[in-house]
């Protein structure tokens, strides 16, 4: 029977990390398509949730994602009355200007991109998350064509390593196993581009939609890697 400390602070892992992958599969599924009305009730959910947390209070604090919160608001007031059909219209066509080339400069989604001196696909990255994946048996869904170091394939990864962290053994040795795993890939994958990205979205799109999502990204992945690195150390404390 664990003791009352240890009780406490499975519940606690436990809790952050459901909360941790519903916010990565929002993530994922935002830049993995465009809007549809189930997301855009999804992203209000979110932004409903991250104005209610009290216990994370870097979430709270970190400016990147205040200015994502700000930005969703607002974009919730300006489409207040209108005709949902017109707003996934609008929303459809920003996602294709900004990410798939149909307009002026794309904001490219894979991680290969920003690495190397060619900017081209299927680069190093590409491989070393496939095997990444590999590791705990994540495969892309066929119906995603583009590559496994695009975005939301790696936002996906970190979801599910959140629910491995939520399903696994209380002795913390599972628990330290896929901590440790999410650190390695936030740090080798994540934050050497994302920052890049959100540079890049910043830069080329006006929408106030996607604008929020990239500030709420690159706000919560800085958040984030500081939350694995403590919750390493909780469960280490208690082994």
């Amino acid at each position: 029977m664990d003791n009352p400390e240890e009780q406490a602070s499975n519940k606690h892992l436990a809790g952050v990390n459901q909360f941790r992958e519903m916010l990565y599969l929002f993530l994922s599924r935002a830049f993995s398509k465009e809007a549809d009305q189930a997301f855009l009730q999804d992203s209000l959910k979110i932004l409903n949730s991250l104005e209610d947390l009290s216990d994370l209070v870097e979430i709270s604090q970190e400016e990147d994602i205040q200015n994502g919160k700000r930005l969703l608001r607002e974009f919730f007031k300006e489409i207040e009355g209108r005709e949902p059909e017109k707003v996934l219209i609008d929303l459809s066509r920003d996602y294709a200007a900004s990410f798939l080339g149909i307009g002026g400069k794309t904001v490219a989604l894979c991680e290969s991109v920003y690495h190397g001196q060619s900017e081209s696909l299927f680069q190093e990255s590409y491989f070393e998350v496939k095997e990444r994946y590999m590791e705990i048996g994540l495969e892309k869904s066929k119906d995603f064509t583009e590559p496994d170091d695009h975005l939301s394939v790696e936002l996906a990864h970190m979801a599910n390593l959140c629910r491995l962290i939520i399903g696994s053994d209380e002795n913390g040795t599972e628990q330290l196993n896929y901590l440790r795993a999410q650190q390695k890939f936030m740090q080798k994958h994540l934050i050497s581009w994302v920052p890049a990205f959100f540079e890049s979205l910043r830069e080329v799109n006006s929408s106030i939609f996607y604008r929020s999502l990239g500030y709420i990204l690159n706000g919560y992945i800085k958040v984030d890697a500081s939350l694995i690195y403590s919750l390493i150390e909780e469960v280490q404390s208690l082994k």
